[in-house]
């Protein structure tokens, strides 16, 4: 056999292959085109449980797919909008409104886009997260958003910052009170790079879905929403007041209610020392904020914790305790703690030239004659709560209310 008829022969299959990949790539390049798309259409129900990027680009708090002029949220599992606005959303399917962007969207017609995610500490609610998403949403042509606001929780956060600076700023083997604030500076940028380069992957989006599917990420979950933090009806405020049930009844609109220890307070069981240390992570979280985000103008909302927002009965509460300490408190320690991070937390704003919303006020309020909260998830804020901290954003980024601070 000559080299040409070896050669003519084994031609077709490999023109036959070459067509077999062609075909794959289009058919991938079309699927990386439609997904974004396609995944925009989906209920609440669905999309909740889709990779990150995905999700973004399909929330509903915003014109386009990709927003322009937007205005940018970070933070924890308030910024998700977890709670039971959101269960009650997932339960009637479709794509309901279920938390504070959609009422600033609503109200004023600004496109919010949001990087929240359950359980992120200050440092990973902003440079982990922020440099991850970008990195991740660059091909679809993300510009810088106008305005950024930083969620700020009383309930856990300084709890989360304590865990992070264990995991991964050596705070273990150092004192409290070693760290300056250039040191915590190089930290996060550290972890901002972190972010950036563990984002590139999800560039790639049908890619990212099998990952996440092998991972068993991309499914509804099978635990039930708020049992720890489940607010119920109270019997007799006296038998409870005279039992040791682990219980805080508190009064709302002339009725009685029950916290569980679940609850969460304003991080009554951290140490001066350890208080201090976890705010200066926020404040490094918001240095690198401002830096990053140069051009836009950065809002710093305080969230209060439920136990902070009600008239509690009783001489002591009890609160979820994250470092396997006390869970009792006295009453009083409970607004006392507010109000001292409270201020610090606006000491630091005006510092670093951050526009701050305190949403306790108006929570209070609220709290006066309506949960805010739950029933079900008594650690988050309801439909009246979110619609309440909704409202003060729109305050915020009315043309108006920007115009005086621009």
């Amino acid at each position: 056999m000559t080299t040409e008829q070896r050669t003519s022969r084994d031609s077709p299959p490999k023109r036959s292959k070459r067509k077999i990949v062609l075909a794959l790539l289009i058919g991938l390049a079309v699927v990386e085109l439609a997904l974004p798309i396609a995944v925009s259409r989906l209920p609440l129900g669905e999309r909740m449980y889709l990779p990150a990027p995905l999700f973004i680009l399909s929330q509903t708090s915003k014109s386009d797919l990709v927003p322009d002029d937007y205005i940018l949220l970070l933070g924890d599992s308030y910024a998700a909008g977890g709670g039971d606005w959101m269960l009650q959303g997932l339960e009637e399917g479709g794509n309901p409104p279920y938390q504070a962007t959609h009422v600033l969207y609503e109200k004023t017609g600004r496109d919010v886009i949001n990087f929240g995610r359950a359980g992120s500490d200050n440092v990973n609610a902003t440079a982990f997260l922020a440099s991850k998403r970008f990195a991740q949403l660059r091909r679809n042509l993300l510009s810088d958003p106008e305005d950024v606001i930083v969620y700020f929780y009383e309930g856990n956060d300084l709890n989360d910052n304590l865990r992070r600076a264990r995991q991964t700023f050596g705070l273990d083997e150092r004192a409290l009170d070693s760290f300056s604030n250039a040191e915590i500076d190089e930290l996060i940028a550290e972890r901002a790079t972190a972010g950036w380069l563990r984002g590139l992957p999800g560039m790639l989006y049908a890619p990212y879905i099998v990952q996440k599917i092998f991972q068993g990420q991309v499914k509804a979950s099978d635990e039930p929403h708020g049992r720890d933090g489940r607010i119920r009806d109270a019997g007799t405020v006296n038998q409870i007041l005279a039992s040791d049930d682990a219980v805080t009844p508190f009064s709302v609109g002339g009725t009685q209610k029950l916290f569980t220890k679940w609850t969460q307070g304003p991080a009554l069981e951290l140490t001066e020392e350890e208080l201090a240390f976890s705010l200066s992570m926020l404040d490094g979280s918001l240095r690198w904020v401002k830096q990053r985000f140069e051009d836009a103008s950065v809002t710093l909302v305080y969230i209060p914790s439920p136990l902070a927002c009600y008239r509690t009965l009783g001489a002591t509460v009890y609160a979820q305790s994250y470092e396997a300490r006390e869970e009792r408190f006295d009453v009083l320690d409970v607004r006392t703690r507010s109000d001292a991070i409270r201020e610090r937390v606006r000491e630091m704003a005006e510092e670093r030239g951050v526009h701050m919303i305190d949403a306790t006020p108006a929570l209070r309020e609220a709290a006066s004659s309506e949960l805010v909260h739950g029933p079900i998830d008594g650690n988050h804020l309801n439909r009246r709560g979110y619609e309440v901290l909704g409202d003060l954003l729109a305050s915020r980024f009315s043309e108006s209310a920007l115009a005086s601070t621009r």
